[in-house]
């Protein structure tokens, strides 16, 4: 592990030829099976053409609220009390759409408007109601993603918005106005994060359930492996969430196994590594953060990671590290972010249960209450909602 740490310390190898997907179908059974944290669920955020900044939350009625521009997201969106998780997008205007995934496997997209979006008392109201697709499978018990919005601009239409998701274990996109789009037949993949080229447009990392790898689907639709045999970690990736310009992040099981017990990953006192792939240069990865686990108070692991952006654009990571007593349940979560402008992690909040980064400086999280706090890029942050699912 720690020569492991060295090479990704001190350099990173040479792009490597992309290996073919395996062609093998996950097995219902293997999929409900897998424990993974997502960076969808709860709360999500975007910055649209119509209402600025958008907060989404699913609360626990589990109906969809929203926040515009720092205001309190008391208003209901809908009324089926059944939502499970949102994933924060626009359509093709960039106007505000939530893409909203309930409890039947439902996925839905919820066309947002508002005729003063910087009135206090957010005036937001459902537009349009769009279904998606059905059979979009999710573990509401370990919050586990197939749902993730469009970041950037489709490389053959040039239209921005729309949403990646997994149904009958296929993975699509679509955008409003447009049918679904076949992206992999692979049948493999359990977790689903966009992010965006170095251009803007479209990238798509998916998370394979039987070799544990990542792949990414460029913007010309084209399909390659991120290689990380160099580094002695093949098959151990747990956790993606895409990024800008090229850049993934991931958390990795530097033991290979999964904590069945009740953690997702059982670090039994030793490091747990996140790192970042820059496929523009090659794969190159670096190191974000690491943790060692102590016998009194307990173990500390990371348990959930979200991508955002900085005030000026640049890649961020928010993580949350929780730890256990005597492995029986969570006593802290510490939320931290890093930031690959300064290549420093910072301290932004503790006792979360739930994290999401936001764009251009931004950052959300439900605090041990479940209520709803957003951190602004000058500093300030304040609550937003309460009673967060």
């Amino acid at each position: 592990m720690r020569q492991f740490i060295k090479k990704l310390l001190g350099g990173s190898p040479a792009p490597r030829a992309a290996r073919p997907r395996p062609p093998i179908r996950l097995e219902v059974e293997r999929l409900d099976e897998r424990v993974l944290l997502s960076n969808t669920g709860s709360i999500s955020q975007v910055f649209t053409n119509n209402l600025g900044t958008v907060t989404f939350s699913i609360e626990q009625d589990k109906n969809l609220y929203a926040s515009c521009n720092g205001g309190h997201a008391w208003r209901r969106l809908d009324n089926g009390f059944c939502d499970l998780q949102v994933t924060a997008g626009t359509d093709q205007n960039g106007n505000a759409v939530a893409y909203v995934l309930n409890k039947y496997g439902s996925l839905w997209a919820l066309s947002v408007s508002c005729t003063n979006p910087w009135d206090a008392n957010n005036t937001d109201s459902v537009s349009k109601y769009t279904p998606i697709a059905d059979n979009v499978v999710f573990d509401p018990g370990n919050h586990w993603s197939s749902i993730t919005a469009a970041m950037g601009r489709d490389y053959y239409n040039g239209n921005v918005g729309g949403v990646f998701y997994i149904s009958n274990h296929y993975d699509y996109f679509f955008q409003l106005g447009r049918s679904p789009q076949l992206v992999s037949s692979a049948g493999t993949d359990y977790q689903i994060s966009a992010g965006t080229d170095h251009a803007g447009y479209n990238v798509m990392y998916v998370l394979n359930g039987v070799d544990h790898n990542i792949y990414e689907r460029h913007a010309n639709y084209s399909w390659s492996k991120i290689d990380l045999s160099s580094y002695g970690e093949n098959g151990d990736v747990m956790q993606i969430a895409g990024s800008v310009n090229n850049i993934v992040y991931f958390l990795v099981d530097p033991w290979g196994g999964i904590d069945h017990q009740g953690a997702p990953y059982n670090l039994d006192g030793y490091e747990l590594f996140a790192g970042a792939a820059d496929m523009w240069n090659g794969y190159q990865l670096s190191s974000v953060s690491y943790w060692w686990g102590f016998d009194d108070p307990g173990n500390q692991y990371v348990t959930q990671i979200s991508a955002g952006t900085d005030a000026y654009g640049h890649s961020t990571l928010d993580f949350s590290v929780e730890s256990d007593w005597n492995g029986i349940y969570p006593i802290a979560g510490n939320l931290f972010q890093f930031d690959t402008a300064s290549g420093q992690t910072y301290l932004l909040a503790s006792h979360v249960r739930e994290i999401c980064a936001g764009q251009w400086g931004y950052d959300y999280w439900a605090d041990w209450n479940w209520n709803l706090q957003q951190h602004d890029q000058w500093g300030d942050f304040w609550q937003i909602g309460d009673h967060v699912f």
